[in-house]
């Protein structure tokens, strides 16, 4: 896991999947990175092939953390089962949906 600071957005990369312990971690880098200036968190996640409960949780948890800066999660390069979790589980509203680049 990588992240970058472009500007507004914090950008999270390297994700084989978002589940579990790295859902954790992905926690505590996004309370360790995110500064005043973040209002977007953006997570690349073009090679991920799974996602569970743990992962939801933490894209939640970045929500949360930029919502009250009129920010958002950006989910870009998101596979078709990422999609569909969000979908069921009613919480796509929380995000954006972004092509990769």
């Amino acid at each position: 896991m990588r992240t970058i600071s472009q500007g507004e957005t914090l950008l999270f990369t390297g994700f084989d999947n978002l589940s579990g312990v790295n859902a954790g971690l992905f926690r505590e880098f996004l309370r360790a990175t995110l500064r005043p200036e973040h209002r977007f968190v953006e997570v690349d996640l073009q090679r991920a092939t799974f996602m569970d409960s743990d992962g939801l949780g933490a894209v939640v948890s970045a929500h949360k953390a930029v919502a009250g800066r009129n920010g958002g999660v950006r989910l870009k390069g998101a596979p078709p089962m990422v999609r569909e979790l969000f979908r069921i589980t009613r919480l796509d509203t929380l995000v954006e949906f972004v092509p990769q680049a």
